[in-house]
């Protein structure tokens, strides 16, 4: 899915200060990311994957989805969803922020990176 790489990206460019195209492990955290989430009661991953969705077709009206975006916009549009006054979408960001580092860095661990 090509949303959750994107949001990927902009958390591991976070937590190594990389800049697009220098991102390391991105393909390796997202897949992880995916079974993750695949892995939820299906109440749970079902609102994951809706919000997801819902977080991509967001940038719309700027003219491309969020995984279109670069990865500063990107990063400003995670910003806006974190401030968001909708719970869920804040829990959304959270949740990747979270998981996203804790899987980038137990993959840095595996590869010895």
């Amino acid at each position: 899915m090509g949303a959750i790489r994107g949001i990927t990206e902009v958390v591991i460019s976070r937590e190594t200060g990389a800049h697009e195209g220098e991102l390391e492990l991105v393909d390796e955290t997202t897949s992880e990311l995916m079974a993750r989430i695949t892995a939820m009661p299906p109440h749970l991953g079902f609102g994951m994957v809706a919000l997801v969705r819902l977080f991509e077709t967001s940038a719309v009206p700027s003219g491309a989805v969020a995984s279109n975006l670069t990865l500063v916009n990107r990063a400003i549009l995670l910003d806006r969803w974190r401030r968001a006054p909708l719970g869920p979408a804040r829990d959304f960001v959270t949740f990747f922020d979270k998981m996203g580092a804790f899987v980038y860095y137990s993959e840095c661990e595996a590869r010895d990176v």
